[in-house]
């Protein structure tokens, strides 16, 4: 993102295509340091002679682009224009601000999040429906208007997306992007797990990633999954059975493929929103296979894990401490 561009954006005097620019980007990357960096030096050129207005002019501003002042960066560059907004020195035209405060968006984007241990349905304006996993957030404009259909998200998701080759439809999550006519697939892509999973249930997609400036591509058909580690850049290709495949929206379908044990049970920590402490770093790096389709308890599937009664399994309240048998007086 272009500081220049940004400018532009703010003062009403760039294309509907740079605004749609600007707007997606902001999508993706509100919460990161660069965008801080730009929203700052932006704010510093906004001084008028009533730093009420100026404050008002910057905050319709941050509402159009989707940014929540009340979180965490936000809420730091918050109180630093609060602060700083009056001893600003660099003016901007008050018919300028009037502009910009009256000027209707072009998209108004909504933002739904779903807690630890809860799964969501959401209906996007096209009717795609989107099952949302514990701990996921989606991002997308109401209504579509482009001529692609792109949404943000963190998290797990399994969409059931409704067809229209002319207005393809994009899922864009961190350095992945996977684009789709009509498919059903799930999505796991939370921003603290190593890697990226996308599982194709039906149809086709077309999958791009880009990390460290290393950019690839891969087309996925029926029963494919692709694993992407976010550190290495490395692709894993595997397969599996589509009518035998159960998703977490199918009522409670789990699959770790290959995963160390920290971060399958990371990901029970949000499914079922409890705490699971691994007092063994032998252990933590361990990796499993495994498959869960009836619902399971977090008992019973770490007891699965436990299927050789390598480790000892300890619950004190809502916590689940695990050690491995030469641990277990910790």
């Amino acid at each position: 993102m272009d500081i220049k561009l940004l400018k532009a954006y703010f003062n009403n005097c760039c294309t509907i295509k740079q605004m749609q620019t600007v707007e997606e980007w902001f999508v993706e990357n509100a919460y990161s340091p660069e965008a801080d960096r730009l929203l700052w030096e932006l704010y510093q050129t906004l001084s008028v002679e009533d730093p009420k207005m100026a404050r008002k002019a910057f905050n319709r501003f941050c509402d159009k682009l989707g940014i929540r002042k009340n979180r965490i960066p936000w809420k730091v560059v918050y109180l630093k224009v609060q602060r700083f907004a009056a001893i600003l020195a660099i003016p901007l035209l008050l018919t300028t601000l009037a502009l910009f405060l009256t000027r209707t968006p072009l998209q108004e984007w909504q933002e739904l999040y779903v807690p630890y241990g809860h799964i969501e349905k959401v209906v996007l304006p096209d009717s795609t429906v989107i099952w949302m996993n514990a701990g996921s957030r989606i991002t997308y404009p109401q209504p579509f208007q482009t001529k692609h259909r792109k949404i943000f998200i963190e998290g797990e998701i399994f969409a059931d997306v409704k067809a229209d080759p002319r207005h393809p439809f994009i899922i864009s999550a961190q350095d992945f992007e996977v684009t789709v006519v009509g498919t059903r697939f799930n999505l796991k892509a939370y921003a603290e797990d190593p890697s990226i999973e996308i599982a194709l249930v039906e149809g086709l997609v077309e999958v791009n990633t880009k990390s460290r400036n290393i950019s690839q591509q891969a087309s996925l058909k029926n029963g494919e999954m692709m694993v992407y580690n976010k550190e290495s850049a490395d692709v894993e290709l595997l397969t599996f059975t589509p009518s035998q495949y159960k998703s977490f929206a199918d009522g409670g379908g789990l699959h770790f493929f290959n995963q160390k044990f920290q971060d399958i049970t990371a990901h029970l920590q949000r499914l079922f929103d409890v705490r699971i402490v691994i007092l063994d770093n032998q252990l933590a790096k361990e990796r499993y296979h495994a498959y869960f389709t009836n619902n399971e308890t977090i008992e019973q599937m770490l007891n699965t894990f436990n299927v050789d009664n390598s480790f000892i399994i300890r619950k004190e309240g809502d916590a689940y401490f695990i050690s491995g048998k030469t641990n277990n007086n910790r």
